[in-house]
């Protein structure tokens, strides 16, 4: 039903659907804090309430005592003409006091529905659009008189492959590969580059390959699909092991680069690719010859004492040596004859090496001895026994085998 506010206030609670009509006769939801202006309508659906909480500054309306009785009297002896609450501005028989007013209206609103002599307007339809997942979305219709013109082909794409080569061979030839031939010629830049640590030891651009030929562009004609490159590797007798390092393409035109980094490893120990010329006709192998020096003769209870040495010394990798005394033999070309120490028998512990560090005679630990990067010569001791009678001069020679780790 409408009522109109007493005074300015603030909406503080709501049973049911209500309303506040504007001037223009448009009905606008009401809703917990809005405000209402005194004198302004109120419409609520059947048995709905609305509390309006009056601002701390209105002033409530006094009322004479006289106008108060005159009200009571006018709705104790209503005119059966004039039912109460009739007329729009109020009355002796319609108002109830300054502030509320009840209209002759019967009206039903509910929150979905309602009319009130207004036109309805309702919102616009609302529908679900499912696009196809192929939809054109900003494209135009196919122009079947001037169509489009078809995609562009994929470009061919570049790799560089990996090379292994022997330090001998004098050059580190990569090939760059095309996947498909091109109608256009293709062209690619390249330079070396320093390898993963996780590769292998570093080659020295300096000492290993020529730096000052380690980059460039080149081309691949059209309608072929390979070129190579070669990277100028220097050769030394020092023994280096594996060393990496690798070259990179970039700038690739009229192709794309699939496989853009090759891998290089320069080898010194005999192995890696290598085509022979006639002033290297073998590969290079700088791994050092071992040899063992020394009288094999000796006065029994001395220790036979002898030298390991390397043909040369290894740059970066340590060499490892087994050593494993034999029973000796008689030396050929000479007029005593010599019986073959035993070993175990003849000898007493292990053999031994002389440690330069701590200057003294160490064993060794299951027959091994270590020569470090740049170290060529070690001595080492076969300890003779005193166990045995005294008897003609024995040999003992030791058979070594060594390995590099």
């Amino acid at each position: 039903m409408p009522i109109l506010a007493m005074s300015s206030g603030t909406v503080t609670a709501i049973w049911g659907a209500a309303f506040l009509r504007m001037p223009n006769g448009q009905l606008k939801p009401l809703k917990v804090g809005d405000k209402v202006l005194g004198g302004q309508q109120v419409v609520t659906e059947d048995d709905g309430l609305v509390q309006i909480s009056p601002d701390r500054e209105a002033t409530p309306v006094a009322r004479a005592a006289a106008e108060t009785d005159r009200v009571i009297a006018d709705l104790a002896q209503p005119d059966p003409l004039d039912p109460p609450a009739a007329g729009l501005q109020g009355g002796p028989g319609a108002s109830l006091s300054d502030g509320l007013r009840v209209e002759r209206i019967s009206e039903a609103v509910t929150p979905l529905s309602f009319t009130y002599g207004t036109e309805r307007v309702l919102p616009p339809p609302i529908f679900a659009v499912t696009a196809p997942d192929d939809a054109g979305v900003g494209t135009q219709p196919a122009d079947p008189v001037n169509p489009a013109p078809p995609p562009p082909a994929p470009l061919p794409t570049l790799s560089i492959d990996d090379v292994r080569v022997n330090e001998g061979a004098g050059n580190a030839t990569f090939t760059i590969t095309l996947s498909e031939p091109s109608t256009e010629p293709v062209t690619v830049s390249y330079v070396t580059q320093a390898a993963p640590s996780s590769a292998g030891a570093q080659a020295d651009a300096l000492q290993d390959y020529v730096p000052t030929l380690t980059a460039g562009t080149v081309t691949i004609p059209a309608g072929q699909t390979s070129v190579q490159v070669r990277i100028p590797i220097a050769d030394d007798d020092i023994y280096e092991g594996d060393e990496v390092f690798q070259v990179v393409l970039s700038d690739a035109v009229n192709a794309d680069i699939d496989k853009g980094v090759g891998l290089g490893t320069i080898a010194d120990d005999g192995t890696g690719t290598f085509a022979g010329s006639p002033n290297q006709p073998l590969p290079d192998d700088d791994r050092p010859v071992v040899s063992v020096l020394g009288g094999p003769t000796v006065t029994e209870g001395q220790p036979s004492v002898f030298t390991v040495q390397l043909s040369h010394a290894s740059a970066t990798q340590s060499v490892v040596l087994k050593l494993e005394p034999q029973a000796g033999v008689d030396a050929p070309g000479t007029s005593v004859v010599e019986s073959g120490a035993t070993p175990g028998a003849d000898t007493a512990g292990p053999l031994e090496y002389w440690n330069g560090v701590t200057q003294q005679w160490l064993p060794l630990t299951d027959g091994l001895l270590t020569f470090a990067p740049g170290q060529t010569a070690i001595q080492g001791a076969c300890p003779r026994s005193m166990t045995r009678p005294p008897k003609a001069l024995k040999p003992c020679p030791c058979k070594h085998r060594w390995s590099l780790v």
